[in-house]
């Protein structure tokens, strides 16, 4: 996300926007992507998606009205045509990384935080 901002800065253009987001392939939930950093930081470690609509009552006071806001919106959110992920990638240069090769930069930093055992 840096680097397409940086990119989009140096090589775009003002009031334009880019989809900076990673290749259509690598496309999963979050609960997923949590699943397959756990799997590269041989954690056991796994958790399950649950949609908006099937939060409990505990659930929306643990997390509160704002993280239940942004569940419900995730889920009627669209996701990027395709022609337009390449339409940024041909007009600012942007090549996302793989999701498991930044996943696989990602868990050392959150090993050296602590938050990783």
């Amino acid at each position: 996300m840096a680097r397409g901002s940086i990119l989009a800065l140096d090589k775009g253009t003002a009031g334009q926007r880019y989809w900076l987001d990673g290749r259509p392939e690598d496309t999963v939930s979050t609960a997923e992507a949590c699943n397959r950093a756990c799997a590269i930081a041989g954690v056991d470690h796994r958790v399950d998606d649950i949609a908006a609509a099937d939060c409990s009552p505990e659930m929306a006071e643990a997390f509160g009205p704002t993280l239940m806001a942004i569940a419900a919106t995730a889920d009627q959110s669209p996701r990027p045509r395709p022609q337009e992920q390449s339409l940024t990638f041909q007009r600012i240069g942007y090549e996302p990384n793989g999701l498991d090769d930044g996943l696989a930069r990602l868990v050392p930093w959150l090993r050296g935080l602590g938050r990783i055992e």
